[in-house]
């Protein structure tokens, strides 16, 4: 009895045109210049392809020859290959090569097949998800990834530099005209002489070790941002709307936010006061993305459905998502997992065209220094983390590690502790580890984390300035 093949039994490809198409630049480089912006190393279907045309663009890229006699050379250990009959199999390709006025077709057509993969795989996923009675929104959630994906691919292959300059001019001129900055300002002197504000679409990375007033201080900058006008979604995978809900209060209100904790022995005032805030407020374009949307597609749905929402204003105006770790992705290890959540985020960003500020956790090692203020490689579980961020910044309270010291009993050092204590008090270092267009250094800001405020210190400008980083 013969099986007849399902629809979803074989992944769209054509070999016979990933080996051709490879032929054709192998044989002339110029042509890899041609279609460099449209086809990339993941649209082959043939792992070995994959490799091939990494090692081409590699050696194109640094102004170096590749045809059949240097790939040779390069894939001369290559396992994979050697199960397609060795290195001369970069010589059949560039004797299965096509004219060049077919290269364009072919390569859109891998582009294509490709395309039409993530949507089979999506598909599937779908199905999977159905059988399992999983709701119709993570279902949908995952097919608005996949266009997401798609969307990308299908992007202008360049921008002519005068178009980029009549951008940028634009841009100038507007802040120019209007005496404001061209970012969404903090209202943090520091952090705004420091950065220039929030830029979309940037992926800006908040980090730092528990109990150092990251969450507060997102929550805060989210605030500030809804008061300007401007539409915030704050991806809220820790805490749920009403723990959020509390913290905004309590900087409205100024009750520290544990004491809703135990609303039973709230004083009338700051009962009344709370109320009041609330009530005062309650137009504010904030939404929250609850903590069961956690894989990036759902992100991406929730968030383009409250941009549409907004978009008699503006569209969304900042994206906080709390914390980036809890976001759920498929990997082999934290590591992978971790980049491709960073990954997906900066996507988002770009796609939105829209700041998004993501929380991160730092490892534990940063607990054994004596010197305990963050570096790049405190992040947590992946160095794509670093690469993806446009902007890193560490949040950092002495008050917090010295607070929790011994008292020493001599009384000189006693009164030199607490001294160092009482100008710690109610401090926080920002410190700006990395930004692409910008210096990096350490500022220091006003806060008190248990109502979740923030204020300026003088001077404004930060304690260090250090070298631009590009």
């Amino acid at each position: 009895m013969k099986v007849e093949k399902r629809p979803f039994d074989v992944e769209p490809h054509n070999v016979e045109q990933e080996q051709q198409l490879l032929g054709a630049v192998i044989v002339d480089n110029d042509r890899f210049h041609k279609i460099s912006g449209l086809v990339k190393a993941e649209h082959f279907w043939e792992p070995v392809h994959r490799d091939i045309w990494k090692a081409i663009a590699s050696r194109v890229s640094n102004g170096h020859l590749a045809d059949a006699t240097t790939l040779a050379n390069d894939f001369a250990a290559h396992e994979g290959i050697e199960q397609l009959g060795g290195v001369r199999y970069i010589v059949r390709l560039a004797g299965a090569s096509i004219s060049g006025f077919a290269v364009q077709d072919y390569a859109e057509d891998t582009v294509r097949l490709a395309n039409a993969r993530i949507f089979m795989d999506t598909l599937r996923e779908a199905a999977s998800k159905i059988s399992e009675n999983a709701p119709m929104d993570e279902v949908k959630a995952g097919v608005d990834l996949a266009l997401m994906e798609v969307e990308e691919q299908g992007k202008e292959n360049s921008i002519p530099l005068v178009a980029a300059f009549r951008r940028a001019i634009e841009n100038m001129n507007e802040a120019y005209q209007d005496g404001a900055p061209v970012g969404i300002p903090t209202g943090l002197n520091a952090l705004d002489q420091r950065t220039g504000g929030l830029f979309a679409p940037d992926l800006i990375v908040l980090a730092g070790r528990p109990s150092m007033g990251k969450t507060s201080l997102a929550t805060s900058l989210g605030l500030r941002t809804a008061k300007a006008g401007k539409a915030v979604a704050i991806v809220s995978l820790e805490m749920d709307d009403q723990g959020l809900a509390q913290r905004i209060l309590s900087e409205l209100s100024g009750v520290p936010y544990f004491n809703y904790r135990r609303a039973h022995e709230m004083s009338e005032r700051d009962f009344r006061s709370t109320v009041e805030s609330a009530n005062e407020n309650s137009s504010l374009p904030i939404e929250i993305v609850p903590p069961h949307v956690r894989d990036p597609g759902a992100i991406f749905s929730a968030l383009r459905k409250i941009d549409r929402k907004y978009k008699a204003v503006g569209g969304l105006g900042l994206v906080l998502v709390d914390y980036l770790q809890l976001v759920t992705e498929r990997g082999n290890s934290a590591n992978e997992r971790i980049g491709k959540v960073s990954n997906g985020l900066k996507k988002i960003a770009t796609m939105l065209h829209v700041p998004v500020i993501a929380l991160s956790q730092l490892s534990r090692g940063v607990e054994f220094r004596d010197n305990k203020r963050p570096m790049l490689s405190d992040l947590r579980d992946s160095g794509q983390i670093e690469q993806d961020a446009d902007v890193v910044l560490f949040c950092y309270r002495d008050h917090y590690y010295l607070s929790r010291e011994t008292p020493p009993e001599d009384d000189v050092e006693l009164a030199l502790h607490n001294e160092a204590l009482g100008a710690c008090k109610n401090v926080m270092e920002v410190i700006t580890a990395k930004q692409r267009f910008g210096s990096i250094g350490t500022d220091r800001i006003g806060c008190a984390i248990e109502t979740n405020r923030f204020w300026n210190l003088e001077p404004s400008l930060g304690d260090r300035q250090e070298e631009i980083t590009f």
